[in-house]
């Protein structure tokens, strides 16, 4: 359950309690079952007030009884629970811990706490050992289960609606959309919960997502389905078109980098790409688990670069570099005076500048463009933290009044960039990079820069580190629809 449709990173209580007693001997082993829940059309509040910064209200006796009325006689189509393979907690230690799972190994002592419920771990003493084991167990839980997770009608027409036909579309256009949406979930081994002919299923989805949220209307004696792609209403589509955006993440990072990038001699280094990739994926670390904690993330880039080589035609095949390169490889070994130091030659990757895949481009970054957006304009408000504090609703409401401002003037192209969620994410990874440090005080959250950060230069350092990314994307847009 979430405000924002995308999972959250999980919380690790439970399972450092399971895990504590796995390691402890109490317990032999635990099966792990990732679980997910989709279904059409949201049931308990769009969250919309909470996404623009505005208190969560304190429900009433009243308020309630009017929401279970309204529940009792709406129609909210189907619901799906997916239930994963179960995965064996022994396994999944042993492959974190090197196929060690003996209690000496792991922890040279146990470590005698009592339960906490303020402690993300659920207890006020963790080992440095526990919590590295933790968080790569749950992590790889929830991959499973938001992977798994079925993709209603509603999530695959918003998605459409948002990436794809943000102007509008007729409904033959965004059948034939579909139809190219169910192909590439079969051939990624994803489950839709749905069936039928696609221009039904659109025609469904538009009706259980509301007039609110898209507009049918007659255009040229056919129909024409129009999103509503502004505040407030945006948010809610959004929250639908998540489901998706979450199985094409990586992807996404990967479109973002290539158009961040030099690109002007036609070919792009693989090595750059990858790396430049590797930054936006840890730019976006509290947004998604770009893949499973036991593989490797560089790796799983190359392979979704060849993907995209294969599938979608981004780059094209170009054997005389792949010749030069090994040419270059050996006549600069020749000159190389330790016989043991090896040359590195990076392979250079041929970009695919036909409008097609410029298109493409265009669209599966557009996934992740509004996250970026978002946190650009945090990094920007940085500067009001400069020598003094202030309490994070305070802070999150100018932050929001700033976004409103930069939406009015076109300096952010996203209505959906308007978002709590994402400043707060942006927040937990200023932290990490020790940029920020928050305080409670009386139970408030206090936001200040830290010392060795506390200056106009290291602010404009943080905003120049997201901008190249935003600014980038935007130029794309520009020169698409010019």
């Amino acid at each position: 359950r979430t405000r924002t449709g995308k999972p959250l990173m999980p919380k690790y209580g439970i399972f450092s309690v399971i895990l504590d007693a796995f390691m402890n001997g109490i317990i032999e082993d635990a099966l792990l079952v990732p679980v997910s829940i989709n279904y059409e059309k949201l049931v308990d509040g769009n969250f919309i007030r909470e996404q623009l910064g505005q208190p969560k209200e304190m429900e009433t006796f009243g308020s309630a009884m009017k929401s279970i009325w309204h529940v009792l006689n709406s129609n909210y189509g189907m619901a799906r629970i997916d239930l994963n393979q179960p995965i064996s907690l022994r396994e999944l230690v042993k492959t974190f811990n090197n196929g060690k799972v003996q209690n000496n190994i792991v922890f040279p002592k146990r470590l005698q706490s009592n339960p906490s419920t303020t402690s993300l771990y659920g207890t006020d003493i963790v080992s440095e050992e526990l919590k590295h084991l933790v968080e790569k167990i749950s992590k790889h839980v929830l991959y499973d289960g938001a992977r798994s997770t079925s993709v209603m009608s509603t999530n695959a027409i918003a998605f459409l609606l948002m990436h794809k036909y943000r102007q509008g579309g007729s409904l033959n256009e965004l059948a034939a959309a579909l139809d190219e949406l169910r192909d590439e979930l079969d051939n990624k081994q994803k489950d839709v919960g749905f069936s039928g002919n696609s221009h039904d299923v659109v025609l469904h989805a538009v009706d259980m997502l509301g007039s609110s949220l898209v507009a049918k209307e007659t255009k040229n004696n056919e129909c024409f389905i129009r999103p509503a792609v502004v505040l407030p209403n945006v948010i809610e589509l959004n929250y639908y078109s998540n489901t998706l955006v979450n199985y094409y993440c990586l992807e996404a990072t990967i479109a973002i980098a290539l158009n961040s990038m030099d690109t002007q001699l036609g070919t792009v280094s693989e090595e750059e790409l990858v790396e430049a990739s590797l930054d936006i994926c840890n730019l976006l670390q509290y947004e998604f688990i770009f893949c499973k904690p036991c593989q490797d993330l560089e790796s799983a880039i190359i392979d979704c670069i060849e993907d995209m080589i294969m599938y979608q035609d981004v780059f094209v095949s170009n054997s005389s570099n792949i010749r030069d390169a090994e040419r270059g490889r050996k006549i600069a070994q020749q000159f190389l005076d330790d016989s043991d130091e090896e040359y590195h030659v990076s392979k250079q990757l041929k970009i695919n500048n036909s409008e097609k895949v410029k298109e493409y481009i265009l669209y599966i970054g557009s996934l992740i463009a509004p996250l970026i957006e978002s946190y650009s304009v945090t990094a920007f408000c940085m500067d009001k933290l400069i020598g003094q504090s202030l309490a994070e609703s305070v802070l999150i409401a100018e932050i929001i009044d700033e976004m409103k401002e930069q939406l009015n003037t076109g300096s952010i192209y996203y209505d959906e960039s308007v978002s709590s969620d994402s400043i707060k994410n942006a927040f937990k990874l200023f932290q990490t990079w020790e940029i920020l440090e928050c305080q409670t005080e009386r139970k408030r959250r206090l936001y200040n820069l830290k010392q060795s950060h506390d200056n106009h230069e290291s602010v404009r350092a943080l905003i120049h580190r997201i901008d190249k990314y935003r600014y980038s994307f935007i130029h794309l847009i520009m020169c698409v629809f010019v």
